[in-house]
Parts: C-alpha cells; sequence; structure tokens
C-alpha cells in the first residue's frame, strides 16, 4: 500500500514522520509532550507534560494517582511501575508484574 503526503512536510519516508507531516495547532516548546486535544485543528497540540498538582504557582512539588484499579493492566516489559498507596484492585481487575518488572506501592 503506497502512503501519500497529505499536509507540508516531506511525508512518509524511511518509517519516520517529520513534525510539518501532522497537523499540531501550535509550535513546539521545550520539555513540552505531544497530546490529542480535540478541539485542537488537527486533534494534536503541544502541552505542559502532567506531574501531578502543582503548589500556589507554578511549582509542580506532588505527584497524584489514582486510588482504584478499575481495569487490568500489564506492567511493560523491561519497565518499572511505581504507585502512592494504599490501592484497590477492583474484582475482575489484574495487574501483572513480569519477572523482570517491579511495581513499587509507597
Amino acid at each position: 500500500m503506497a502512503l501519500t503526503k497529505i499536509t507540508g512536510g516531506d511525508g512518509i519516508k524511511d518509517g519516520s514522520i517529520k513534525e510539518a507531516d501532522l497537523n499540531i495547532d501550535n509550535t513546539p516548546t521545550n520539555d513540552y509532550v505531544l497530546t490529542a486535544k480535540s478541539s485542537a485543528a488537527g486533534g494534536l497540540t503541544w502541552a505542559e507534560g502532567s506531574a501531578g498538582a502543582t503548589g500556589g504557582g507554578s511549582d509542580k512539588i506532588f505527584w497524584e494517582n489514582g486510588t482504584t484499579v478499575t481495569t487490568s493492566y500489564t506492567i511493560t516489559n523491561n519497565m518499572n511501575a511505581g504507585t502512592f498507596g494504599p490501592i484497590t484492585v477492583n474484582s475482575g481487575a489484574t495487574v501483572t508484574v513480569g519477572s523482570g518488572e517491579t511495581w513499587v506501592i509507597i
């Protein structure tokens, strides 16, 4: 199947896509991440990565996570995961931790 260039940029070459090939609604900023945003023209936008709660200003001091696992999850191979607890795993949901991975609940 041949791929066709739709908008600006160089199209897909050698399995890579350049930013110019994507329809992003703003310009990149260092340390921002590309994220989905339904109100953005092309559905993509550069935004500050979430690091949890913020203090009185813009300082990112806390990392927040949910307290209940509602759907099954598998820790990615060769990766570790951390969660602040206590944590409840709902009935029917499982967290799978492979032999090379670790899940730490603090």
